[in-house]
């Protein structure tokens, strides 16, 4: 199943424009999808029948911690607590299985493993993935450029904050490639080394990272996954 979401004009309450601030105070009045919407991503996901059930969206679920109190581009779920200690408290309680998020708007590459808080060793275990809820895929725009070069020893240093970014690149454009199949999800990336070429711009297989059917371990893959012989049709 896919469940597409509205983060960005349903309901949600005015982001912080800053890209650097502090953690935001989990205020419930501050909300990213209204209640009527996280009410029916719910049921979505419980009502579900289907072995994956996938989101599309716009901003990433993943914290991005620089430090211990500062956090990374408030714009995203993590400058509203609320709403995403709810989502991620209901992919716990409910113990909803093979849920993959699909998100964009950040222009970089990420390979997340989801949980509410994974610097709480009582929550998460980077070192076995156990604590995980879900996993989430973040593909980076194709001209869009990601963040500028000045950001990166910053990123690179934070990584102690970020223990549950699996993978991440932050500079080169592309797309990922999902892959589903009933034992796993994959998501292979496929990136340009520099998309202002005129001529000559190709593109390479950067990694690929799945997630088996009952997990919310990402694990690293040698290749992406074959294409099918006989592609389907384009629905009309």
């Amino acid at each position: 199943d896919i469940i597409m979401l509205d983060t960005r004009l349903w309901a949600r309450t005015e982001a912080n424009p800053a890209f650097l601030a502090a953690a935001p105070p989990d205020d419930p009045t501050r909300t990213l999808l209204g209640d009527d919407q996280a009410t029916w991503l719910e049921e979505q996901i419980q009502g579900s029948g289907a072995r994956w059930k996938v989101i599309g969206q716009q901003v990433m679920v993943a914290s991005l911690n620089l430090s211990a109190t500062m956090i990374i581009n408030p714009d995203q779920w993590q400058g509203y607590p609320a709403s995403r200690r709810r989502f991620l408290d209901f992919l716990r309680t409910s113990a909803a299985a093979n849920v993959v998020i699909l998100t964009g708007d950040i222009h970089s590459s990420f390979a997340n493993e989801l949980v509410l808080d994974a610097m709480d060793p009582a929550m998460y275990d980077p070192t076995t993935g156990v604590g995980g809820l879900a996993v989430e895929f973040v593909t980076p725009g194709i001209t869009s450029p990601g963040l500028p070069m000045e950001f990166l020893g910053a990123v690179e240093a934070a990584r102690p904050y970020n223990p549950h970014v699996r993978w991440y690149d932050l500079l080169r454009q592309g797309y990922l490639v999902l892959d589903v199949t009933p034992e796993r999800t994959q998501s292979a990336w496929f990136l340009y080394a520099d998309i202002k070429k005129a001529i000559g711009a190709v593109e390479a297989f950067a990694t690929a990272w799945s997630v088996a059917s009952g997990s919310t371990r990402l694990q690293q893959d040698d290749a992406p996954a074959t294409p099918p012989d006989q592609v389907p049709p384009p629905a009309p």
